[in-house]
């Protein structure tokens, strides 16, 4: 319950900074990073600041989705 709050809660805020940097994200991105654990979220918000185009967020998920 409270885990699974704090997760979505933590998806929901970096969607909202993502999409604030880089635009308006593609759906299947979006799902992806809803599905992401909170410690993998924490770490996408920290690097979203070096982000500069959609691409590096793809590398990112990419990166680590094979990890």
């Amino acid at each position: 319950g409270l885990q699974q709050g704090l997760q979505q809660e933590a998806a929901r805020l970096t969607l909202s900074q993502l999409q604030r940097k880089l635009g308006p994200l593609p759906e299947d991105l979006s799902e992806t990073i809803r599905r992401l654990p909170t410690e993998q979220l924490e770490g996408l918000a920290e690097a979203l600041l070096d982000f500069q185009t959609l691409a590096d967020l793809t590398q990112w998920l990419e990166e680590l989705a094979s990890a």
